[in-house]
């Protein structure tokens, strides 16, 4: 019986490791957690798959899509990220905050120095 109990526990023991392991690594994975919420947002509002227009101007930025419009002014925009695909716009530089991604396939090939110029006129860049 002892002897049962023992070959039990050798058995279960690397399994069970194991197992905390991969869920340790899973859970704190914040890409995973990134995209699970992506799609319970996109199942919960299919108006954001819809084409959007957006317009930025000395006024602020406009955002247009068949749902309706928003338009928010540069205050609510005070920090801005380029990267190679995108102009991303941040509401503050913690965890959770609202952010606009301006995709720079939406200027069909005209240059992005006026935008980048406007944004470094009314918000700060990170990175």
């Amino acid at each position: 019986m002892a002897l049962a109990v023992l070959a039990l526990l050798v058995v279960l023991m690397p399994i069970m490791t194991g197992l905390d392991f991969l869920l340790r690594r899973f859970l704190r994975d914040p890409r995973l957690i990134y995209r699970l919420n992506v799609r319970l947002l996109i199942r919960a509002n299919p108006a954001l798959t819809q084409p959007m227009t957006a317009t930025v101007d000395e006024g602020g930025v406009r955002v247009q899509n068949v749902s309706g419009e928003m338009q928010s002014g540069w205050s609510m925009h005070p920090l801005h990220v380029e990267t190679d695909r995108s102009f991303v716009l941040l509401a503050s530089r913690g965890r959770g905050a609202a952010v606009l991604v301006l995709p720079k396939r939406g200027l069909a090939g005209a240059d992005p120095a006026p935008l980048r110029a406007l944004l470094a006129a009314h918000s700060r860049r990170l990175g």
